[in-house]
């Protein structure tokens, strides 16, 4: 149960209640939840699917930052997910080194 553990988890720390996340994958919860128990296992794509799902909207979070997402409206986390892919956003996954460079480039300013 490795990728099901860390979707969890990534859902414990995003605060999203699993009906929004089923919500957000059009899928039912009755379904997820027991994917994500192993109960009937889903298989590679969907948990791959699942876990890009829950990478984007932590991405999102940390960018809208010190505002929160809005945990169970599925339809505005639907439009910030659309939005983060068609602006490009998506492509500044790694946001520690996104910080790391901004901080290299102040110093460098103040040199």
């Amino acid at each position: 149960m490795g990728l099901e553990s860390n979707i969890l988890s990534k859902l414990g720390r995003l605060s999203i209640p699993q009906q929004v996340l089923a919500g957000l994958l059009d899928v039912s919860e009755t379904y997820l939840s027991r994917g994500l128990k192993c109960i009937k296992p889903l298989g590679g794509p969907e948990l791959l699917r699942i876990d890009g799902v829950l990478n984007d909207l932590i991405d999102i979070s940390d960018i809208i930052r010190p505002f929160e997402l809005p945990r169970t409206n599925v339809t505005l986390l639907k439009l910030l997910l659309a939005k983060y892919e068609n602006n490009g956003l998506s492509s500044l996954r790694n946001l520690d080194a996104l910080t790391e460079l901004r901080a290299q480039i102040r110093v460098l300013q103040h040199v």
